[in-house]
């Protein structure tokens, strides 16, 4: 109740005024809800795994109980990561229990090297308060496993070669999958006796597993030169740094008919 005094003149009429909130309203209003639930990623400085097997670990909780049941979901764009669990469901018994996220590296056979993975945590669940959060990626260094490489393999264990028209053959392959097409060149250590086809062969992203053919065979001359021992080198190039200028020798025995 509250009383007001209203001068009239020199006399003093009391008024007593009882004012009453209208059913269903709120006075003084109240101050708009805060919204403090949110999830907590613990330990996720300097998160390294390996391709050979080194795994990393962090936890996930919240900072509050929820409404119902939360999940929060975990991937990489790339798919170089796996997570053990890949998901986890938070309620009100274990919200604030810290739940241990296992990361381990996809072994693949791609030559990346050393590169940042990101995570992407996606929430969904029933309480509103915790849905279309907007999280930082979380960085992982994934250490490669693979290097470049080439493979040589002879046909009858050696190559050789005669003027009389025996010819051979050697097969080349990558040992390991490039980021860039590689180009292999094979080196003619003495054109005026031996014959390489194809001198070159280019082998793109897509077909790097192509196991490549190279004929050899011997110039019929005139001349006698006795038998002697080529070595033809195999040589990449590519502008993948583990994938240029690797070698590696192939030997040649050349018969002479002279």
């Amino acid at each position: 109740m509250e009383k007001k005094l209203i001068p009239i003149g020199f006399f003093w009429l009391i008024f007593l005024c009882a004012c009453q909130v209208p059913d269903g309203e709120n006075f003084p209003p109240t101050s708009p809800k805060k919204y403090d639930g949110s999830v907590v990623f613990t330990g996720t400085s300097g998160l390294t795994v390996t391709e050979n097997g080194q795994s990393a670990s962090f936890t996930i909780n919240l900072t509050k109980s929820p409404i119902g049941t939360m999940t929060i979901g975990l991937g990489s764009a790339s798919g170089e990561l796996t997570f053990s669990p890949p998901t986890i469901n938070l309620n009100a018994t274990n919200w604030q229990l810290l739940q241990p996220i296992t990361i381990t590296a996809v072994d693949d056979s791609v030559v990346q090297g050393m590169r940042t993975v990101n995570i992407h945590p996606i929430v969904t669940g029933d309480d509103p308060e915790f849905l279309n959060m907007v999280f930082s990626d979380i960085p992982v260094t994934v250490t490669d496993d693979d290097t470049g490489g080439i493979a040589i393999t002879v046909s009858s264990g050696n190559t050789t070669i005669t003027e009389d028209g025996v010819t051979d053959q050697f097969f080349v392959q990558l040992t390991a999958i490039p980021l860039q097409d590689v180009t292999v060149v094979f080196e003619n250590p003495n054109p005026t006796r031996i014959v390489i086809s194809p001198p070159t062969y280019a082998l793109t992203t897509a077909a790097w597993g192509t196991t490549i053919t190279v004929n050899v065979s011997a110039i019929n001359d005139a001349i006698a030169q006795g038998n002697t021992t080529e070595t033809v080198t195999v040589r990449t190039v590519s502008t993948q740094s583990a994938f240029n200028n690797l070698t590696a020798p192939v030997v040649v025995n050349l018969i002479d008919n002279d």
